[in-house]
């Protein structure tokens, strides 16, 4: 049984409203071979933070919080995937799906400058109201694995690439 879940699942109770940890329960106790793959958050999480408003003004505007991410493309996902299930030594193994290193939003801004020629910083602003963050305080988007990068045999692709997609018109 291959099932896709999300990274980093809280520790200890379960609460009633988390479906993948409640699935990987009913499957560890159902004693059938299992594997997990616990994708991260995908890195289409940018395309709802406004960049392309930021490229224009010159600033990327978060609510603040001392945000990391562990997000991936769906292409890496993938590609990890693919090699679980056409490969051996997978059997009742939980993989964690993440980038091997977190990135913030500073960074995000400087990749943002990079890539556009133009001088974007990241500015934080209590008056940000956006269903994103109050999702992104509910899950584990910082810690990291190296299960993605080993499975692929390749780094993840990089947070520059990653976003090009989502500052094309």
């Amino acid at each position: 049984m291959l099932y896709t879940s999300f990274a980093f699942p809280p520790k200890g109770q379960i609460p009633a409203n988390h479906v993948h940890l409640l699935t990987e329960q009913m499957i560890l106790k159902s004693g059938i071979d299992y594997t997990f793959l616990r994708n991260a958050l995908y890195m289409d999480f940018v395309d709802v933070l406004g960049l392309k408003e930021a490229i224009q003004s010159g600033e990327l505007i978060t609510y603040p919080g001392n945000w990391l991410f562990n997000s991936v493309t769906r292409r890496d996902l993938a590609l990890a995937t693919a090699v679980v299930l056409t490969t051996t030594g997978h059997l009742n193994q939980i993989y964690e799906l993440t980038a091997p290193r977190s990135w913030d939003f500073s960074e995000l801004a400087e990749v943002l400058s990079e890539l556009t020629g133009k001088r974007i910083v990241h500015r934080q602003d209590s008056s940000i109201q956006h269903w994103i963050y109050s999702f992104l305080g509910k899950i584990d988007t910082a810690s990291t694995s190296k299960d993605m990068e080993r499975l692929m045999g390749r780094p993840v692709t990089s947070l520059k690439e990653s976003i090009i997609t989502f500052l094309q018109v």
